[in-house]
């Protein structure tokens, strides 16, 4: 759906309509959106901490699997496993 819409946008933009999303004229514009930008960004980093600490947390977790439980049926296996431990 989102899609759609920022295609039909762009396309509006392509054929010379200026669309009317965000108050202002030229530079005052284009602040505005910088700063409206800026924002988002920084809402997405705090959006993704939960996500990133997440996967550090699992990645830890398969380490010590690796470390401790492993036994396969040849040397070079387990010393492939050893060396991704540590």
């Amino acid at each position: 759906m989102l899609s759609i819409v920022l295609t039909g946008m762009e396309i509006a933009n392509l054929m010379g309509k200026d669309l009317p999303c965000v108050d202002g004229d030229g530079k005052q514009e284009f602040d505005k959106i910088e700063t409206i930008k800026k924002y988002i960004k920084w809402g997405v980093r705090l959006f993704q901490i939960p996500f990133m600490i997440t996967c550090v947390v699992l990645a830890a977790k398969l380490r010590f699997i690796v470390n401790n439980n492993y036994s396969c049926s040849d040397n070079i296996t387990n010393d492939l496993l050893d060396n991704i431990g540590d």
